[in-house]
């Protein structure tokens, strides 16, 4: 909660209102998902699931199956800044309409956390969300190693609590399963759609990262048919 608080005494709410203020403006490639008027019915652009505050879709580029985006419906630029506003800290909250639908023996979940718009650090949408894997080809070890390979300072924290210790002044990774979360901050220079070519790499398509060019509309199918067969 500290850091909450610095967030505040160092302006870090004004400039958490600006970017709301800029997501909200600017609208985003989910606002069709959000308003129920999408005008492109693309495959990835299918609602599989919804809640008063979360909309969950299959995310463009799945280099693999089973790959979700959770998507507030209040306007963020990252999930730090959405969770600020409700007062929370526990990332569990937003991986549920997920994790608590789908069956699944394992649970990935990771977001990129900028702080402006046009960061290297996002995904290029400017909006905040929340990308949860269930049942991954590889295991949450094996991505924890790749994560750390990528990046030399990750922070372990307890996932009810991660949220809450992020800088509210930094952009951040964060990753993490049902039960532990891990997060960096500063110090190396950012990677853009970091967690995308990890998993890329572990299943063994390294090229097929940029989501701008591999849509894998395959694996986004696949998705949306799990969905449907609940």
């Amino acid at each position: 909660m500290a850091h909450l608080l610095y967030m505040i005494e160092n302006n870090g709410a004004e400039t958490m209102l600006d970017s709301i203020r800029y997501s909200e403006s600017n609208g985003s490639r989910f606002s069709g998902l959000l308003t129920a008027e999408a005008t492109d019915q693309s495959v990835w652009n299918t609602v599989l699931a919804q809640t008063p505050d979360y909309v969950v879709a299959p995310t463009l580029g799945s280099v693999i199956p089973h790959w979700h985006l959770v998507i507030p419906r209040e306007p963020s630029i990252n999930l730090h800044e959405h969770l600020f506003a409700r007062r929370a800290t526990d990332i569990r909250s937003i991986i549920a309409p997920v994790a608590n639908a789908m069956p699944s023996s394992q649970v990935l979940w990771f977001e990129h956390g900028p702080r402006r718009p046009g960061s290297v650090v996002g995904c290029g949408t400017d909006y905040a969300h929340l990308h949860v894997i269930l049942d991954a080809p590889f295991s949450f070890e094996a991505f924890r190693s790749a994560a750390r390979a990528a990046r030399v300072s990750w922070t372990r924290c307890d996932i009810e609590e991660a949220y809450g210790s992020i800088d509210g002044g930094d952009e951040y990774y964060a990753f993490g399963d049902v039960t532990s979360a891990y997060v960096s901050q500063g110090g190396e220079a950012p990677t853009s759609q970091l967690f995308r070519k990890i998993v890329a790499k572990l299943a063994g398509k390294a090229e097929e990262w940029d989501y701008r060019r591999f849509t894998h509309e395959a694996c986004v199918r696949r998705t949306v048919e799990a969905w449907k067969a609940l």
